[in-house]
This record gives structure tokens, sequence and C-alpha cells, in this order.
């Protein structure tokens, strides 16, 4: 199962209620299965006239009837290059003082993952660097470059 998500400009939603952790920033938005579903959804969170209790409402255009559906595209995202971040996320890591590795992914799902990333069209041999490079570490634990001796 897949999850979209849209986060808003502020000032397109009414803020009134929700309760930011940074009021220029924190904005309430749409998660849905599909791309069409969370653009139906953002349209629905609109309003027609500025909430008198959000003042960060300026009235952002909005497009008729609140419906986004025509602007999307389905190649929108072709030869897009998506950044998937790794430490914490994907690859466990060891933090000062702990015994264990926190995050990571399990064996399946690095699986699911690494597979993903290898169907993907464009695939970045730079990303690909970057692994090996992190499994090249030096003896002090320094990260070094494919091809360049570990500092003495």
């Amino acid at each position: 199962m897949m999850l979209v998500a849209i986060k808003p400009t502020v000032g397109r939603i009414s803020r009134y209620g929700i309760m930011p952790l940074t009021a220029d920033q924190d904005t309430a938005g749409p998660m849905a299965r599909t791309v069409t579903d969370a653009a139906i959804l953002l349209g629905a969170l609109e309003q027609s006239v500025p909430d008198p209790n959000d003042p960060a409402l300026t009235g952002c255009p909005q497009p008729a009837d609140h419906d986004y559906r025509p602007y999307l595209e389905r190649d929108g995202l072709k030869g897009a290059r998506i950044g998937i971040p790794r430490a914490l996320f994907c690859d466990p890591i060891l933090l000062p003082g702990d015994r264990a590795p926190l995050g990571g992914l399990n064996p399946e799902q690095a699986k699911v993952m690494a597979d993903a990333i290898a169907k993907s069209p464009g695939r970045s041999p730079r990303g690909c660097r970057r692994r090996a490079c992190r499994r090249r570490r030096s003896a002090r634990g320094r990260l070094r470059r494919p091809g360049r001796r570990a500092r003495r």
C-alpha cells in the first residue's frame, strides 16, 4: 500500500484548532492512497472565505470549484531524482554510548528497497559509489572515498 501526502502552503488551509509546533510552518494537509485522492481532499479542506480565526489565511488563489485534478500530470515526476535518506531509515546507526544499533530495515524490507531502486529508471551511479564508500571505512571509522588511502 502506498501513501501520498500534501503539505499545503501556510495560508491555504485554516490552522484553527491545530496545535502547531511552529506557527509559521505547521499546516494540516491530506493523506491518501493516490495522488488524485489527495488532490480531491486538498480541495475539500480549503475554504471559500478566509477563516477569521486564522490570521495566516491570506486568500491564496484557489482553482475553480477547489478542483486540483486538472493540474495533475501522469508523467509529472518522470526523470525526477528522488533522494532516499539512508541513515536511521534504511541503514542502522550506532550512536555514541549505545550498545545496539538503532533504526534500519529488516532484511526483507532492505531487499524490497534494493529491488525497487535497482528497477527505477535513471538510477544514480553516484549513490552506488556512496554505498561502496560507506563499506570502506578506515581503521579510525572515518569515511574515505574509493581509491584513496586511509590517513595514518
